[in-house]
């Protein structure tokens, strides 16, 4: 603008020098003269901001370049007036036009090649072609303005990037005419207006055609592809995807729109430059939604949007099906290993554990065999005991692994019945007296109710029958195991209380694995070292009924391990 301003100062001392240059004007004259031509100044410049404003007030381009010619046209006082563009292939085509109603043409006409190589190859050497006879220039050209009726013309390149992308033009078809230097000024102010303009116009349509390709192939990704004002967290963009889920969603608020759930902005929302993640320009995450529980592979920028906004961009696969796949190989891996330890567990009480209590029962019987005619009835009678002790125990290991076995293979189905407790706890501790006396300890029971529990029978005695044994093994003689239930918070409880030899921190966390070697267990009863099957296998029908274990425990003090089982298992107390 202040270029201009100077351009119309200097015309206006021109105007003045011209005035006061010739001696036969008057003071009067002169008056005149200037002020005629600051008037006409300011008409031009007025009508160049008019046209400027129509130029970026009228959104549609077309529009707004045909109102420009018109009032052009009109001011100027022309026949016709015209944009000529070059197209992708190097040709000029009459794109816009104004004319009179008396010279009536038509746009979207290609110029003939020798015409438009003509006038390319003239505005390459000058500012502009200016012709007042139609009949004194190149006779190719003057043919062709006779052909159209044109008589006077002027015409200005339109230029972008230092090359003629086109060029406006005036034609006069009435009479031949000399343009001053004030119309030809204008015409070029006019051709630099309509240059940007233009520039705007073939930017704004590549913009267009450019995000019309990317929408086409954002609306063909299998992924969800969203766009956030990140001033204000509206939706800008929505692909096909999305829409499919969430519909029409654009310019709603993204946490109401994308998260049903959510009553308040994302606490946690990944937004590169924010927060945790200021220094990271991209971040990208692996989620699950917290509406339908899927699990998605994220991606999230800034990047620049439309109208100088800036865009939160995330782009979300669903991998739903690949995190469900390795959770499955992660549990088929940890079932493998556990089989593993399972098999490994089961050679090794076939080789070791039930090998030795065959080979006492065989040594015992040989025993007796060789030697019954010698011994007394006192010695046959304790040989008679240890194998039935040994036998009793073998058999206890057969049944052990029976069971264990049809867990494994899960043939063995929780059958849950009501109970009651009293009479359960009484039949185990007359199951497992023989047992206690040959150590001389006391078996106590405290239960006083007759509580009825729905329990699978065999799961719940085998698992108490399993807790109480290991209780006699690892106590010393003349001790007292105490066999009770009661009711504690929510929980209907088991304890078996021993007074033995007590377990350390590090024998506990031992107990109820499968891949631990449990004759390392209760250094002072070496003798009486088992398979640890017992208690496994107690830990598994205890998980059937939805209870828990607990274990408390002191070396040399004895061990209390206790059956915890949700109150739901309780059904009638009498």
């Amino acid at each position: 603008m202040m270029d201009n301003m100077m351009d119309y100062k200097e015309l206006l001392r021109n105007e003045i020098d011209i005035a006061f240059g010739d001696p036969g004007r008057s003071l009067e004259d002169i008056r005149k003269v200037v002020t005629d031509t600051i008037e006409r100044l300011i008409s031009e410049q007025q009508f160049t901001a008019e046209i400027t404003m129509d130029l970026y007030r009228i959104k549609d381009w077309d529009e707004a370049l045909n109102t420009v010619l018109r009032k052009t046209g009109e001011f100027l006082s022309v026949s016709r007036i015209f944009i000529v563009e070059k197209d992708s292939k190097g040709g000029f085509v009459l794109n816009y036009l104004w004319h009179e109603k008396s010279y009536p043409s038509s746009s979207g006409i290609t110029m003939p090649e020798l015409v438009s190589e003509h006038i390319e190859n003239y505005l390459n050497q000058h500012e502009y072609y200016y012709i007042e006879d139609s009949g004194s220039i190149d006779p190719v050209y003057s043919a062709y303005l006779k052909s159209l009726d044109i008589k006077a013309a002027l015409i200005l390149p339109i230029m972008m990037h230092g090359e003629i992308h086109g060029y406006i033009g005036m034609d006069e078809c009435r009479q031949r005419r000399a343009w001053n230097d004030a119309e030809i000024y204008l015409i070029r102010l006019l051709a630099e207006v309509m240059s940007h303009a233009i520039l705007q116009k073939r930017t704004l349509n590549e913009l267009k055609s450019s995000h019309h390709t990317l929408a086409t192939v954002l609306d063909n990704i299998q992924a969800f592809v969203t766009v956030m004002d990140i001033s204000n967290d509206r939706i800008l963009y929505l692909n096909r995807y999305a829409r499919n889920v969430f519909g029409d969603a654009e310019g709603g608020i993204c946490w109401q729109q994308l998260h049903e759930n959510l009553t308040g902005q994302c606490a946690n929302c990944p937004r590169p430059g924010v927060g945790k993640y200021k220094d990271q320009e991209v971040v990208i995450q692996e989620i699950q939604n917290s509406v339908w529980k899927r699990w998605y592979h994220t991606t999230n920028t800034i990047i620049d949007w439309t109208d100088g906004k800036k865009g939160h961009l995330e782009i979300a696969f669903d991998i739903t099906d690949r995190v469900e796949a390795e959770n499955q190989n992660k549990q088929s891996t940890i079932r493998l290993t556990e089989l593993n330890q399972t098999k490994d567990k089961f050679f090794s009480i076939l080789a070791h554990d039930l090998k030795n209590p065959l080979f006492s029962l065989m040594g015992f019987a040989e025993i007796i065999r060789n030697r019954s005619s010698q011994m007394t009835p006192e010695e046959i009678s304790e040989y008679s005991d240890l194998i039935y002790q040994s036998a009793r125990n073998t058999y206890q290991l057969l049944q052990n692994l029976m069971v264990w076995s049809q867990g494994q293979t899960g043939k063995l189905r929780f059958k849950p019945n009501p109970v009651d407790v009293k009479n359960l706890l009484e039949n185990i501790i007359e199951f497992v007296r023989p047992i206690a006396q040959q150590k001389n300890i006391e078996l106590v029971m405290d239960c006083k109710a007759h509580l009825i529990l729905n329990l699978d029978l065999n799961m719940i005695t085998t698992a108490l029958r399993n807790l109480i044994t290991n209780a006699i093994k690892f106590s010393h003689s003349n001790k007292k195991v105490v066999l009770s239930f009661y009711r504690r918070q929510q929980n209907m409880c088991f304890d078996v209380a021993d007074e033995g030899v007590g377990l350390s921190e590090e024998d506990i966390g031992k107990l109820f694995r499968i891949d631990i070697d449990h004759r390392s267990i209760g250094q002072e009863l070496t003798e009486n070292k088992g398979t640890g099957l017992g208690l496994i296998i107690t830990k598994e029908f205890v998980s059937q009924h939805g209870g828990c274990i607990e274990v408390k425990s002191k070396v040399g003090e004895g061990t209390t391990i206790t059956i915890c089982l949700p109150e739901s298992c309780k059904s009638v107390e009498s």
